[in-house]
């Protein structure tokens, strides 16, 4: 395992974390300072084990949010590098570039049409409100600006969330299936995991095998729904969507469904 992609941002956290912990002269007098990052890591997971769990999640946190100066698909492999080095899932997994993880409740224009969509997005974030939500509307309404807000409210307070458009999510499985890894562990890990926002619903140009793996998650997310909490976003109308999908997106039991009646905000800017 190389530890390059980490580089020494990851260097600095341990020392600042050690540091404050055990004052300075305790870091100097262990000889962490000379060690390569490589060494400097297997000294931490053998000689402080509690730490090291503690470290492993910063750091990953830390490579999720990044600092804004590096490609997404570079951060996106350092990312996997670290998952891969201390076995720990990121806080959060987007396939958005990350600078739409700015967008927040806090700086999303609101106004009397998408109130109702404000709402019911910040009461799915707190788990207020029903376990599944539904955000129906045209493009431009702000369906992507809230769900992104509804993950980063999420990890902001300490928990861990997957985003992924429709499109994304498939291919994922995809091409698992295509390089004969393991598509089901793909499938069991959406079907299973706490929080799941799928946006752009509907968007995809579907083969009958991906419209049914599709229709296997959102199937068994509504059974165990409660336990686990999903959002979708959807330029689509009720009687677009696949019939079985529909179905469970719309019970009322266990799903809120907000329909946003509101003109593209891109065309209000001009």
């Amino acid at each position: 395992m190389t530890f390059s992609a980490l580089g020494d941002d990851t260097r600095l956290l341990i020392r600042r974390y050690f540091i404050a912990k055990y004052q300075k002269e305790w870091w100097e007098k262990q000889g962490y300072e000379k060690m390569s990052l490589s060494q400097l890591l297997d000294a931490v997971r053998e000689q402080h084990e509690d730490d090291y769990g503690i470290l492993a999640k910063l750091i990953v946190t830390k490579l999720v949010h990044g600092n804004g100066d590096e490609a997404y698909s570079e951060r996106s492999a350092n990312i996997a590098t670290a998952e891969r080095e201390f076995n720990v899932t990121p806080p959060v997994e987007l396939d958005e570039p990350m600078e739409f993880f700015g967008n927040t409740f806090a700086n999303f224009v609101s106004h009397p049409k998408v109130t109702e969509a404000v709402n019911a997005t910040v009461m799915w974030a707190n788990q207020t409100g029903p376990p599944m939500l539904l955000l129906a509307g045209p493009p431009g309404v702000g369906k992507t600006h809230l769900a992104l807000s509804a993950a980063k409210h999420i990890v902001d307070a300490g928990g861990n969330c997957i985003f992924k458009r429709e499109s994304t999510l498939i291919d994922s499985i995809r091409t698992a299936m295509k390089d004969g890894l393991n598509a089901e562990g793909f499938i069991d890990s959406y079907s299973t995991t706490p929080r799941l926002i799928i946006d752009d619903l509907g968007a995809a140009a579907l083969t009958e095998t991906m419209r049914s793996v599709l229709d296997q998650i959102i199937d068994a997310r509504w059974q165990h729904a409660g336990g686990i909490y999903t959002m979708v976003t959807t330029n689509l109308t009720g009687s677009q969507l696949p019939p079985r999908i529909a179905s469970r997106l719309n019970d009322a039991t266990k799903s809120k469904v907000v329909r946003i009646a509101a003109e593209d905000y891109r065309k209000r800017e001009r």
